[in-house]
């Protein structure tokens, strides 16, 4: 008996010495993902954090011109919920080359329209983060643009862990190699073969329809990539019995255009 109530003494004693978890900060990490699923922290690269978007990808298909579009990048929260929506905090980090300009080639982190977009909605621990590109004349004629985002702070959040607080988005008025583009499946990267793809199909072929193609059944994929390869292999053959005969596809930069063969 004596023995019990001296257990159960050190017990309330310890718990009087605990301080109990009443922490307020939350936190805003990005979260990175490949075809296998979700990346672990420390094994996130500088290739991962990076993605590219093409007005010319985004346009395929549509028969329209893309002129602005909404990028969504998924994130979560550390810390307590919270029963009201919560504002993100962004910034912009500046790089080497030519960084984005806010209200040219994106709409501004600050803008009302924006702010109401970029929110955790109540009672929620994940998030897609939007980020609105514009296209501006100048991706044409002076080349591609860098934006560089990450989480700022505010009356509701502060940066995460390091290495998980940051996105690198190129925005191009060409076409461009997707990040998620793998070459096991699809082979060396080029724009003609990017436009082949584009023309053959009537898909963007870019990040966001590759990122649907690699959650759906891997088979499909396998399918695919081995209908590419059989149809350049008639229109090669077609090439070849013309009067005269002509070559190979080739791609921008003179190579032969392969797909792999499945």
């Amino acid at each position: 008996m004596a023995a019990a109530l001296c257990a159960a003494w050190a017990l309330a004693a310890c718990e009087k010495d605990l301080e109990p978890f009443s922490s307020t900060d939350c936190h805003l990490n990005f979260v990175y993902t490949d075809m296998y699923g979700t990346v672990a922290g420390e094994d996130v690269t500088d290739e991962m954090r990076t993605s590219t978007y093409s007005f010319v990808s985004a346009s395929a298909g549509t028969g329209t011109e893309v002129v602005r579009d909404t990028l969504w990048f998924e994130a979560s929260t550390m810390g307590f919920l919270s029963d009201v929506d919560r504002t993100i905090p962004l910034v912009q980090v500046e790089t080497e080359g030519r960084n984005a300009r806010p209200g040219v080639d994106y709409v501004p982190f600050d803008d009302p329209g924006f702010l109401q977009l970029c929110k955790v909605p109540a009672n929620t621990a994940s998030v897609q983060v939007p980020i609105i590109v514009l296209r501006s004349p100048s991706l044409e004629t002076e080349g591609d643009v860098t934006l560089k985002f990450a989480f700022g702070t505010n009356e509701y959040f502060s940066p995460g862990y390091k290495g998980l607080t940051e996105r690198v988005l190129v925005i191009s008025g060409r076409l461009a190699r997707p990040n998620n583009w793998e070459d096991a499946y699809w082979g060396t990267y080029s724009q003609a073969k990017h436009e082949l793809m584009i023309e053959w199909t009537g898909d963007a072929w870019d990040e966001t329809f590759l990122d649907e193609l690699y959650d759906g059944d891997y088979a499909y994929v396998d399918y695919i990539a081995r209908w590419f390869y059989e149809t350049l292999a008639e229109v090669n053959a077609d090439r070849a019995a013309q009067d005269p005969p002509l070559g190979p596809l080739t791609d921008e930069n003179g190579e032969e255009i392969q797909f792999v063969k499945r």
